[in-house]
């Protein structure tokens, strides 16, 4: 369907007949964020304000049945200041851009065709930020700081909400699911309900495992390091990268199956 020579921020639309794709500059894919933003202002004040990227439409017959540029262009501050992490589609119309500062994370909303629409500020930091299965809903991870602990956030767009997720332990990672969330953490894993309520706990989960969905019953597991959970049904490991399956109907999740 397209080619990209550099890493890429990608956004499919949630009816799956369109996706943008933004490469990243080597600023973004190098670049930690500093904790003076004022700073990364200065470093940064030759960066462009705006993004260039496709916009791609899906056929059900080719594959990708047009393409065309896009530029996404917002406010010069929000541009100069913050660093970009990730670009979702929010419906059929519209996309986000998310970018964040040591205490602060911006949602720019823009058309699918580029035309930007608003901005949308927090006061949170996120190091990670995922669509849901609930329209205009997103589930992000927090940054640490020496005032706050890292936590997972669910953030609602319609109307703007932002509901912390309290936990025991530290989240790493955060993922979402037809039916909830899996938030891991150490060597372990929990799940939750669409509601943020515990519903199950997975064990031996590899450190910075990404999860994801094939079906509500059936999740993929994704580590840089080949250890398997109890729960994996079956894996294929290649150079120390592990890809396994597990039936969540089997987790005890009762409410839920």
């Amino acid at each position: 369907i397209a080619r990209f020579r550099r890493p890429c921020w990608i956004a499919v639309s949630p009816d799956g007949k369109w996706f943008v794709a933004f490469e990243k500059s080597q600023k973004d894919v190098r670049k930690d964020i500093r904790q003076d933003a004022r700073k990364d202002a200065l470093k940064d004040a030759k960066r462009p304000s705006k993004l260039v990227g496709m916009l791609g439409s899906f056929s059900s017959r080719s594959g990708l049945q047009w393409r065309r540029s896009i530029s996404l262009q917002g406010p010069l501050l929000t541009s100069l200041c913050a660093k970009i992490f990730q670009i979702i589609a929010i419906d059929a119309r519209y996309l986000l851009r998310v970018s964040t500062t040591q205490s602060r994370t911006y949602l720019e909303c823009f058309t699918r065709n580029g035309r930007f629409v608003g901005e949308m500020a927090l006061n949170i930091s996120l190091t990670q930020v995922v669509p849901t299965a609930v329209p205009y809903q997103l589930i992000g991870l927090s940054r640490a700081s020496p005032q706050a602990k890292q936590v997972p956030v669910l953030i609602s767009l319609k109307p703007l909400q932002v509901q912390p997720i309290r936990l025991s332990s530290r989240p790493q990672r955060v993922s979402a699911l037809p039916w909830g969330y899996f938030i891991s953490h150490q060597s372990a894993a929990l799940f939750l309900d669409q509601s943020a309520q515990p519903l199950s706990e997975l064990t031996e989960v590899p450190k910075g495992a990404a999860i994801a969905a094939i079906n509500p019953s059936t999740i993929l597991i994704a580590s840089n390091k080949a250890s398997h959970p109890k729960a994996s049904a079956s894996s294929s490991t290649t150079a120390g990268v592990s890809l396994l399956d597990a039936d969540a109907k089997q987790l005890n999740l009762d409410i839920i199956f």
